[in-house]
């Protein structure tokens, strides 16, 4: 079986050769080298370091479950949701999992009713041994009512939700961590339930 170090010597004669022709044909068999490269040395290589995370990382299969609360700001008004968050870390970085999340709004005069819940994709990134960062993405669907009692109006709707999130974590136990965390809740279908939340959340490692 040929080697490497064969295809390597045929593309360094090949390039010597193709400098004295004309210009399109250097473009073209550049590129042609990039393509060949990645494919045979670079994609191998690739290969190799993901078979080792995969069989090395210390997190790989470990999980998280959480209860947590979030204030969330909508369009149309406020409310304090109540859940839960399951997710299963992949490797030592990569998590994935659901959750959940029901609550009331409403102020003075306003009540209402708003719940979501749905798959998380995200990245667990650490710095030392008591804080790290987490950042990803729930997609999923929703719903809720919402009723001023002046007006006698009520607003109700469903629909997908999107919602990118960012949080820091700190290491208060040995298996249990605080979340502090920003997120953005998006219903592309229901600008009265898009907004913002602030949220409060408890993990713990199983």
């Amino acid at each position: 079986m040929l080697g490497k170090r064969y295809y390597i010597d045929i593309l360094l004669k090949a390039i010597k050769n193709i400098v004295k022709s004309n210009s399109y044909a250097k473009a073209l068999f550049m590129k042609i080298i990039i393509l060949f490269l990645f494919t045979t040395l670079l994609l191998p290589a690739q290969a190799q370091v993901i078979k080792k995370k995969k069989f090395s990382t210390k997190k790989a299969r470990h999980s998280k479950s959480s209860v947590g609360l979030k204030y969330f700001a909508a369009t149309i008004g406020t409310g304090v949701l109540y859940g839960w968050r399951h997710v299963v870390y992949e490797s030592d970085t990569f998590f994935i999992g659901g959750a959940g999340y029901t609550g009331q709004m409403g102020a003075d005069q306003e009540i209402g009713t708003y719940s979501y819940g749905g798959l998380i994709l995200g990245i667990d990134k650490s710095f030392g041994k008591v804080f790290s960062v987490d950042y990803g993405i729930l997609a999923g669907g929703g719903g809720g009512k919402f009723t001023n009692l002046d007006t006698n109006e009520t607003n109700s709707g469903g629909g997908i939700v999107l919602e990118p999130s960012l949080g820091m974590d700190w290491k208060i136990g040995k298996n249990s961590n605080f979340n502090l965390g920003l997120t953005q809740l998006l219903m592309p279908n229901n600008e009265d339930f898009t907004g913002s939340t602030v949220s409060l959340r408890v993990d713990f490692e199983i």
